[in-house]
């Protein structure tokens, strides 16, 4: 019982450094390719130009409402 411990004792390190190792190099690989895409992808770029714009004009109906209240007399707080 003692021999069949120290040996799987030993074994244990050996086995967890190689799952890790092939572990991070698929990481890596995923990583990769998700980062390709979103740099080469024309969907991403439509995504990113699309959700620009919507934030724009947010901003700009914000920043309209808070000058139209001014110019009425309220006061905007936020």
């Amino acid at each position: 019982m003692n021999i069949k411990f120290s040996l799987i004792a030993l074994l244990l390190p050996v086995v967890s450094a190689s799952t890790f190792a092939a572990d991070t190099a698929c990481n890596i690989k995923q990583y990769e390719m998700g980062l390709r895409y979103q740099q080469q992808s024309a969907e991403i770029m439509a995504l990113q130009l699309q959700t620009y714009k919507f934030a724009q004009q947010q901003l700009n109906e914000n920043l309209t409402r808070i000058e139209t209240k001014k110019k009425k007399g309220y006061y905007y707080r936020s």
